[in-house]
């Protein structure tokens, strides 16, 4: 059974867009990144965990013009200055 057809394809198709443009998964996984910083839980990350996430701070910050491109520039580059593991 094919659940989607012409319209149900249509609204979810432009849902998802309207998800997409608006950075809020994006935003939601920064906050989380960020608070870990914060608490000092990075810290206690293995290197490799670390590293993904620096990598997903580094893909957000190629949203230039946006405020999770600037923010996550700017936590990427507090993290790495300071407290990495390695």
């Amino acid at each position: 059974m094919n659940i989607l057809n012409i319209d149900n394809s249509k609204k979810l198709l432009h849902r998802m867009n309207l998800i997409s443009r608006s950075h809020q998964i994006e935003s939601l996984i920064y906050n989380i990144i960020e608070q870990s910083y914060e608490l000092n839980i990075f810290l206690y990350l293995e290197e490799e965990f670390q590293n993904s996430l620096l990598d997903t701070l580094y893909e957000y910050s190629l949203l230039e013009e946006t405020d999770i491109g600037k923010k996550s520039e700017n936590l990427y580059s507090m993290i790495t200055a300071n407290t990495v593991k390695g």
